[in-house]
């Protein structure tokens, strides 16, 4: 049998002094019937707090920096808790400690911007969980769509981000497959949200893109408006 060495090495490079938010490392080889993994090294500088989990798939994954898997800990309480249970608390408590602001600008903020500022539109409050759970050890993907707003029917109201596109979470969990959280509004299950795509990233996912030829001065802005009702309520009416 043979014995190779693997030595990976990346380095980053600034102009300027830099923060780091955390990092995903998957680096370290899988053992298997035909590869067997005799030892592993992992050196970090500037020193990081660094923690291993296994992916859905079964990949080695390293994590680095961990301020946000910290503040997810935190927002639980550091107890262990059933997984519908944790996920539910975590999507409703950014909902309740962060404030929705709507935005039409491009891009999508980190999640060390939200919580910087404190809030954020729909779609980085769904990157914002989508990093959070992925750093707990769930698989997560990010779903662009639109949401019924009870109220434009004479419903309760209090709904955000029914008035564009809207955009949550989808996080796996084995046997119930693909479960739908929407941090924007505190909503567990598909109830009022309607899919339309799904993406690891939100810059796979954008509803509409595209080019036009002219001067640049051209362009005034863009506005979008969506509005979803009921026809059941509607033929009623």
């Amino acid at each position: 049998m043979s014995r190779l060495e693997v030595c990976h090495t990346t380095t980053y490079r600034y102009d300027r002094p830099v923060r780091f938010g955390q990092h995903r490392a998957m680096l370290r080889p899988r053992d298997s019937h035909d590869l067997k993994l005799r030892s592993a090294v992992l050196t970090v500088s500037p020193v990081a707090e660094i923690s291993w989990m296994h992916d859905v798939f079964g990949n080695s994954v390293t994590l680095l920096g961990g301020d946000l898997r910290a503040w997810a800990l935190k927002l639980l309480g550091k107890r262990e808790m059933p997984t519908l249970a944790l996920l539910t608390r975590l999507t409703k408590a950014i909902k309740q400690r962060l404030r929705y602001v709507a935005r039409e600008n491009e891009g999508t903020q980190t999640p060390e911007e939200t919580l910087a500022k404190g809030g954020g539109t729909c779609r980085d409050y769904a990157l914002l969980m989508i990093e959070a759970v992925r750093s707990l050890g769930f698989a997560a993907r990010f779903v662009t769509g639109y949401l019924y707003d009870p109220a434009l029917d004479g419903g309760p109201t209090g709904t955000q981000g029914a008035g564009a596109t809207h955009a949550w979470v989808q996080v796996y969990l084995p046997g119930a497959g693909w479960v739908e959280f929407d941090p924007t509004n505190g909503i567990v299950g598909g109830r009022n949200l309607i899919r339309v795509g799904v993406a690891r990233d939100p810059k796979q996912a954008i509803p509409l893109a595209g080019t036009f030829i002219g001067d640049r001065d051209a362009y005034v802005g863009m506005e979008v408006e969506v509005r979803v009702t009921r026809l059941d309520l509607a033929a009623a009416a």
